[in-house]
């Protein structure tokens, strides 16, 4: 083992003990689950859904900017703000749910996201120099459109 992974295996280690010790960091760790388990409750698959098609749209995304000689960490950055911005979309979205007496707003946030997660991997894949069904590319287009005019 070299020197740098003997320093990053203490780095996780140091980060575990921190965690596990350090009482403040619990508490809020456990407020995070808390509100995240009230607001998210009963959208799990959806969640995770949207989350493997931002998976997918980071991988074909990197096979297009390898392609293309053009990859950088600013596109990892926008993933991560992208995952943020998701998250509070669906969390929004949730609570009004909670607070109307029918289901709509969540069934509708996350049908966007995953259209548009899905018009985006199709749209990567496409200018990686690889065949693309047009119709399926088309039709979630008219989808996003759609759904953008409703909001």
């Amino acid at each position: 083992m070299t020197h740098l992974d003997e320093f990053k295996v203490e780095k996780v280690k140091e980060v575990f003990v921190n965690i596990v010790t350090n009482t403040q960091l619990k508490v809020v760790l456990s407020a995070i689950s808390f509100i995240g388990e009230f607001v998210f409750k009963a959208h799990e698959q959806a969640l995770l859904t949207v989350f493997l098609l931002i998976v997918l749209d980071t991988i074909t995304g990197v096979i297009k900017a390898t392609k293309a000689r053009n990859l950088g960490s600013r596109e990892f950055f926008r993933v991560a703000v992208k995952l943020v911005i998701y998250s509070v979309l669906m969390a929004c979205a949730s609570l009004v749910d909670k607070a109307l007496p029918l289901v709509i707003a969540m069934p509708v946030m996350y049908t966007f996201l995953a259209v548009t997660e899905g018009v985006s991997i199709l749209e990567n894949i496409g200018e990686a120099g690889f065949p693309v069904p047009n119709q399926i590319l088309n039709k979630l287009k008219v989808m996003q459109k759609e759904i953008q005019k409703k909001k």
